[in-house]
């Protein structure tokens, strides 16, 4: 019971640090998103030609954040955004009438990662839940245990008391037995 009870604790503190691990990732990548399409609307309303070199570099770090969660979350209709993301950030020339197009896609990735992350946040609940529960019962266990094994120790310190005192009876038992057996055959 014990090894039950070491093995949900570490189960629990495995959920504790994926979730969280996870948790960080989708925070990152929905922040990422916003990030994406605040600047990709910014772009839009510029006229075409306008220099957008101030905006390489947020635009390659959002595109990194949105690599790392994609593989991580195995996300493959992830690329064509991180193309046009790519093709910004290193200040090629992009066709601003497809803008809406792919702030449409952003926004689609937008809400699945916020749906994913609820979920992971319900199951993590969920899980976590169940863990603290059977940590708990099994907590209560080993403690009835133990008292049931002090109470079992107590009764055996009376049991050995009472053999101890019945041991002094036996002898004398034994002796008269004895006594009486050799009266009897020698009448």
């Amino acid at each position: 019971m014990r090894q039950d009870l070491e093995k949900a604790n570490a189960d629990l503190e495995s959920e504790n640090g994926l979730f969280s691990t996870r948790s960080v990732d989708y925070s990152e990548a929905i922040a990422a998103c916003q990030e994406a399409i605040r600047l990709l609307l910014s772009l839009g309303n510029k006229a075409a030609g306008n220099s957008f070199i101030q905006m390489n570099q947020s635009f390659g770090t959002i595109k990194d954040k949105l690599e790392t969660h994609a593989k991580n979350a195995h996300i493959a209709f992830v690329q064509p955004i991180l193309d046009v993301l790519s093709q910004l950030a290193n200040g090629a020339q992009y066709d601003y009438s497809k803008i809406t197009a792919i702030v449409d896609l952003i926004r689609s990735l937008l809400t699945n990662l916020q749906g994913a992350n609820a979920e992971l946040e319900s199951n993590h609940g969920k899980v976590g839940n169940d863990l603290n529960l059977l940590i708990q019962n099994l907590s209560a266990q080993i403690e009835t245990l133990k008292v049931n094994i002090d109470v079992y120790d107590t009764r055996l310190g009376e049991i050995e008391i009472r053999i101890n005192e019945l041991k002094p009876l036996m002898a004398q038992y034994d002796t008269l037995t004895l006594a009486n057996e050799q009266f009897l055959s020698a009448t």
